[in-house]
Order: structure tokens, then sequence, then C-alpha cells
């Protein structure tokens, strides 16, 4: 997978967990078992976006300007 393929995949889980943080925290109260699965979610969604957006290249980006071996 290319770095910029990466990049926007990280940052579109962002949004969405970001998103259904935000919705959970201030929407639903945190009794049902569907919002302890959602905020799971959507802290799992958040850190996976963290982990495309900052993990190192591949073989396959050898030619973005930024790699350096």
């Amino acid at each position: 997978m290319k770095y910029e393929t990466k990049n926007n995949i990280g940052i579109v889980l962002l949004a969405i967990g970001t998103t259904f943080l935000i919705g959970i925290m201030l929407l639903s109260p945190l009794e049902s078992i569907l919002s302890w699965l959602l905020l799971i979610g959507s802290i799992g969604a958040i850190l996976y976006g963290f982990y495309l957006m900052t993990r190192g290249f591949t073989k396959v980006d050898v030619d973005h300007p930024d790699y350096k071996e």
C-alpha cells in the first residue's frame, strides 16, 4: 500500500473515531453494552489511524521523496 493511501485511510479513521467518541460521550450514557462497544471501537479506530499515519515506510514506498534508507 502506498504511503499516501495509508495516510488517507489514517485520516479517515481518525475522523470517524473522533466523531463517534464525541457522540458517545455527549449523547449516550455508558450504561449499555452497545455504548461500551462503540467506545472501544472508536478508540481502536483512532489508534489504528495514528498507527497507519506514523508507521515506517515499506519496500513499496521507496519511490516516495521522504524515503531514506
